[in-house]
């Protein structure tokens, strides 16, 4: 019983298996691409390794540096530099030399107004 290919994928899997049985320089052909091949993916994987080892290294030296540096700064510095405890609070409405009145901008006079004045300056 012979199976027939019936697709196209399966007509060019027949042709090369005929082509590879037939065919020495066929079969050497292929195996030379085939170790060619193999080793560019070896050689990518190794130059991945490389460097994700790299990066590994110099996030743990950055994280090192970080931890010394915040170990250092606790030592030295106790209190923040930006409070100064001598300056009395002032109360907001004191600061306010004009204090505007809240607006309801959802009042229709108020869009009318606002309306008329965009209007005015084209």
């Amino acid at each position: 019983m012979y199976v027939i290919p019936k697709s196209p994928v399966g007509m060019v899997l027949t042709a090369a298996a005929v082509v590879f049985a037939i065919s020495p320089e066929a079969r050497k052909f292929t195996r030379r691409m085939a170790v060619k091949g193999l080793a560019g993916v070896l050689s990518a994987v190794d130059q991945l390794k490389a460097s994700s080892s790299a990066a590994q290294g110099q996030w743990k030296q950055l994280l090192s540096e970080a931890k010394q540096a915040d170990s250092e700064q606790q030592l030295c510095d106790h209190s923040p530099s930006f409070y100064d405890s001598e300056i009395e609070p002032v109360p907001f409405a004191a600061e306010m030399k004009n204090p505007s009145p809240a607006v309801n901008v959802l009042n229709d006079d108020y869009l009318k107004k606002q309306y008329a004045e965009f209007e005015k300056h084209p």
